[in-house]
């Protein structure tokens, strides 16, 4: 086929699709416009048709029926009850005894609940009153169990020891002198508290134990005329140790009297003096 042929087909068809377009387009407008018209129509028919149906049934006579309610007196009598002052009044009246019961029933269940706590508060107070008494009886009886210790631990540290006493004598050596007893008292005795003085001068000296100690030696002298007991005596007197002890340099002193020898007896008792020596140790007070 030739060519030419074929594009004046081409043109050809091209011609037919826009008539056929236009052709639609002006089908389309012409029944647009057709359905316009005929609402259009509708609508002035469907006035037409209401107005003339009102001034039908405006001209028509209408027949009415008698009404007659038999429960009017009854519903008027029930309205006005409801409305009635008197029963709002008892309305009210219920809600606010309603309330006042609510009301006090929380407080009754509040009261409850408090008298439990208090109860069970007052049973705690009273077991740690009991504890809290018990450990301060505890306590008491500690303080006195410290204090009765502490009493005992300064005796036994500040007690009088003997030995280091004995090993003073035992360096003191005198010829012509034998010492033949050694008696040493040492007591302890308790006094009571004491007052002096009067109104704001009162003063309360506590009680103490006191501790009194005290040194006896029997002993012979067997010098001929040369009273080596005076001697006896100022050794012990300038002993390091007595002197500490006894705080005195001058500590011992002769007690009682000496049983001198007599020249008219015989016997091995009447070839020496005896003579006592006595020391008494400052009094220690050991406070309660």
């Amino acid at each position: 086929m030739p060519i030419k042929t074929v594009k004046a087909a081409e043109k050809l068809r091209k011609a037919e699709v826009r008539m056929a377009e236009k052709m639609a387009k002006a089908e389309a407008k012409a029944a647009k416009k057709l359905a316009t018209t005929e609402a259009k129509a509708a609508k002035k028919l469907a006035k037409a048709q209401a107005r003339a149906a009102k001034r039908y049934w405006r001209t028509r006579p209408v027949k009415r029926g008698i009404k007659i309610d038999l429960l009017a007196e009854a519903r008027e009598a029930e309205e006005r009850w409801r409305n009635h002052p008197i029963k709002r009044a008892a309305w009210i009246a219920g809600f606010c005894v309603s309330v006042m019961l609510l009301w006090l029933l929380e407080l009754q269940l509040a009261i409850n609940l408090s008298q439990l706590k208090s109860r069970s508060l007052e049973k705690r107070f009273a077991d740690i009153r009991g504890r809290t008494a018990r450990a301060h009886d505890y306590l008491l009886k500690s303080a006195e169990i410290d204090q009765k210790l502490a009493a005992m631990d300064r005796l036994a540290t500040n007690r009088f020891l003997w030995a280091p006493l004995l090993n003073a004598l035992q360096k003191i050596m005198i010829d012509d002198i034998q010492v033949t007893r050694l008696t040493g008292d040492q007591k302890y005795t308790i006094e009571g508290p004491r007052t002096f003085g009067t109104g704001s001068r009162k003063v309360v000296v506590p009680g103490d134990i006191v501790e009194r100690t005290s040194l006896h030696i029997e002993a012979r002298d067997k010098s001929t005329n040369e009273q080596s007991y005076l001697k006896y005596k100022d050794s012990l007197s300038s002993c390091d140790y007595f002197v500490n002890n006894l705080r005195s340099r001058d500590g011992f002193i002769l007690e009682g009297v000496l049983n001198l020898p007599d020249p008219g007896k015989s016997g091995a008792s009447n070839q020496f003096v005896t003579f006592v020596l006595s020391s008494r140790f400052p009094v220690v007070r050991h406070g309660e």
